[in-house]
């Protein structure tokens, strides 16, 4: 399905809005969703490593990163070790004064992202403690498990960045439809907001059983991975 037939089609449910009103909701949904359920998922490979230094700029060699779900650290070649993912309020409530010398260097064990905006080609990393090494070799090196996003576009795609088609693995992308008919009717104060929540409802569980996801998601103000605002 392409992106402009899914406007359309939301178009006839809102017939005072434009094809851009209805695309930014669009993608606030898309987003939430790729975050949510992890659409596509994939793998970023860190190795840059400088002792002494705690925060990294990574760049996404794959695509925009919506979440930051996991992270391995190897040492060497062999069995990595998972890190512990932390926000920084997680780590000025435990380990005050973190991001000084303060606890010395060493192997990290934490880490924390804070991405920035959507359409970011890379994401900013933070370790704990402070690494001692430099990487050389290719190691040391932390390999990061994504989820990616792509802008949802009406025409004109980039690679990697956007795209004019919805996800293929969600046949009718159900939820992006009723997740973002219920957006338009909260800005609108129209009389079928509840039926959109309840559909909307049902078609997250749908998703979550497709990307075997074991939690049943619903729409929130969450902070998930490093991109932390709610969409508006």
């Amino acid at each position: 399905m392409t992106v402009q037939t899914l406007v359309d089609e939301m178009q006839l449910m809102f017939p005072q809005l434009d094809d851009a009103t209805i695309l930014q909701q669009l993608n606030n949904v898309h987003y939430q969703l790729c975050r949510d359920y992890r659409v596509r998922n994939g793998k970023e490979t860190f190795s840059s490593f400088v002792a002494g230094t705690q925060s990294y700029s990574v760049p996404s060699v794959n695509g925009t990163p919506a979440e930051i779900y996991g992270a391995t650290f190897y040492q060497s070649s062999g069995n990595g070790t998972p890190l512990t993912p932390a926000t920084v309020r997680d780590l000025q409530n435990t380990n005050p004064g973190y991001d000084t010398d303060i606890y010395g260097t060493g192997t990290p064990v934490q880490y924390y992202t804070d991405g920035g905006a959507i359409g970011a080609t890379s994401f900013t990393v933070g370790f704990f403690p402070i690494p001692n090494q430099t990487s050389s070799g290719g190691y040391p090196k932390v390999i990061f498990n994504v989820s990616y996003y792509e802008t949802l576009v009406l025409s004109s795609p980039v690679s990697g960045v956007s795209t004019d088609q919805m996800p293929p693995a969600v046949g009718g992308a159900q939820a992006w439809y009723y997740g973002t008919l219920r957006r338009l009717a909260e800005r609108l104060n129209d009389a079928r907001l509840s039926e959109f929540i309840a559909m909307e409802k049902k078609e997250r569980r749908a998703l979550a059983k497709t990307f075997a996801r074991a939690e049943d998601a619903q729409p929130s103000n969450r902070t998930v991975g490093f991109l932390q605002s709610k969409r508006k």
